[in-house]
């Protein structure tokens, strides 16, 4: 298991584009991303290497390129 402050400190909302372009807080754009982890209604304040994976196998389906994908993670 990992806990949410060891997910986040990986991930850079910043760079997301709808923050980019000013559409997006990144605190918003954080705590989405941290939702998307909490599935079947459970919020359990940490993140199953299940839940990492099935994430990740989401955002690998929709990105055609390889070289996009690993900009990614």
């Amino acid at each position: 298991m990992m806990m949410p402050d060891e997910l986040m400190k990986n991930f850079i909302p910043s760079g997301h584009p709808d923050v980019c372009e000013g559409k997006r807080e990144s605190e918003e754009v954080r705590r989405e991303f941290l939702e998307t982890f909490d599935v079947g209604g459970e919020v359990e304040g940490r993140v199953t290497r299940g839940e990492f994976e099935s994430y990740y196998a989401s955002v690998g389906a929709c990105v055609q390129e390889d070289s996009r994908f690993e900009s990614i993670l």
